[in-house]
């Protein structure tokens, strides 16, 4: 089973560790769901955006 979603596995986690190294993203700094799921997806609005504009330039 591990082989048939490693793939796409690799992919996720290699994302969530740059979030949590590269944007400090190992703790959360609002309290409540709301708050934190708006946090989130912000971080991953930039992630995005970076990696973007990296992609164009090259």
């Amino acid at each position: 089973m591990n082989r048939l979603i490693s793939s796409v596995r690799y992919r996720v986690e290699q994302g969530i560790g740059t979030l949590k190294r590269g944007y400090g993203f190992s703790r959360m700094r609002y309290t409540g769901l709301t708050k934190g799921n708006m946090e989130f997806i912000l971080t991953a609005i930039t992630f995005n955006l970076k990696k973007a504009a990296l992609m164009v330039r090259t």
